[in-house]
């Protein structure tokens, strides 16, 4: 039933978005085909972490409509640590016509998703991730969406279950804001939705 309610969900999802990110998938490290079957219009691209992680797994599906303007290649760097394998999964997207048109209202330009599961608890377990996200390529003329569970706030208000970012993984998030160029998109309302 579980399963039948998540791909409900998502089949709900599909109806308004071409590109979706899931997190905490919680796949075998080699489940290659989630989704394939239920979705067949989706390119889908996986980091599922090791054998017995605790509440990982990473999922972007993009709709191969997309294909048509834009190519689009995993840049999640490779080997690495446990402790953020199956956390993080940068898609890079390229659009295939690089010659702006004559009239010159809109040059499509090259963005990334990454989609992120940081650790719900420890401070410490953040700051290796935040580095890797830290590091990823930002081509110029570029942009870069990162979304996913964050598990933190900046501020405290903010927070229900989530805790205030402090110390050394603050300084690891600002580095990360400040590499990828980030600015928060506001948004009126809640985005932790749980579903059983």
């Amino acid at each position: 039933k579980r399963h039948y309610n998540i791909i409900k969900i998502i089949n709900t999802l599909t109806r308004t978005y071409k590109i979706i990110c899931l997190q905490d998938t919680r796949l075998n490290p080699i489940d290659s085909d989630f989704l394939k079957k239920e979705f067949p219009a989706y390119a889908i691209f996986y980091n599922n972490g090791h054998r017995g992680q605790d509440g990982a797994g990473v999922v972007t599906m993009v709709h191969k409509q997309t294909y048509k303007d834009y190519t689009y290649q995993d840049i999640t760097p490779p080997n690495l640590t446990p402790n953020c394998n199956g956390r993080i999964l940068a898609i890079h997207f390229t659009p295939k016509n690089h010659n702006p048109p004559l009239n010159n209202i809109s040059t499509p330009k090259s963005f990334t998703i990454t989609n992120t599961y940081f650790h719900p608890t420890s401070h410490n377990d953040k700051t290796p991730l935040f580095n890797v996200t830290a590091s990823l390529p930002t081509p110029s003329h570029s942009h870069h969406f990162l979304c996913g569970d964050f598990n933190f706030t900046e501020i405290e208000e903010d927070g229900g279950r989530a805790s205030k970012l402090m110390g050394q993984s603050l300084a690891a998030w600002e580095k990360v804001c400040n590499n990828l160029s980030l600015q928060e998109i506001h948004q009126p309302h809640h985005t932790f939705h749980r579903h059983s």
